[in-house]
């Protein structure tokens, strides 16, 4: 089974792994959130890739393995790895803040807007984006959609109300 999902202006990647597997739903879950364009390859339903993997891992079957257009390999990479390989800056804009929110569910995206429009200074360190709901392929008791809405929608559309408000979101960043 191949997924594709593409955005100009980044690498191109294909990710091999398997649902099964919680790192290859975090790495799935991590590049749907972000501009990147990419492929998916279920090595459960795909032969072909369950042997490129074996391949490339001496052998063994390692889940996430990440091929990148210029022919480098990640295997098993955390977000952070993910982002410094494509060279975005995770770096805040300010040292300190009055209130961070961590993590990207709906109450953080609903949050931050809020925070913001009272002049609070915060930073907004994202994580999953989605949350729960996120992967909710319909969300019919949602105040405000009557024929119901996609998770992956809504959660674009609070993501987009906090930017709108100059929420500075950073991705895969350590808060401290």
């Amino acid at each position: 089974m191949l997924a594709h999902r593409r955005t100009d202006g980044t690498p191109k990647i294909t990710v091999y792994g398997a649902p099964r597997c919680s790192d290859y739903r975090q790495s799935k879950q991590f590049l749907g959130e972000q501009p990147v364009r990419h492929n998916w390859v279920d090595i459960g339903e795909d032969e072909e890739g369950r042997k490129r993997v074996q391949d490339l891992n001496d052998g063994k079957q390692i889940i996430p393995t990440i091929i990148f257009e210029d022919g480098s390999i990640l295997v098993e990479p955390s977000n952070a790895e993910l982002v410094a390989k494509w060279g975005i800056s995770p770096k805040s804009k300010r040292e300190y803040y009055d209130l961070v929110i961590v993590g990207s569910g709906f109450v953080g995206l609903t949050t931050a807007p809020y925070a913001a429009r009272r002049g609070i200074d915060f930073g907004h360190r994202e994580g999953r984006h989605t949350g729960q709901a996120g992967t909710t392929e319909r969300i019919d008791n949602y105040p405000g959609f009557v024929e119901g809405i996609g998770g992956n929608e809504l959660a674009d559309q609070k993501k987009a109300d906090a930017v709108r408000f100059d929420v500075e979101i950073l991705p895969a960043q350590a808060v401290t």
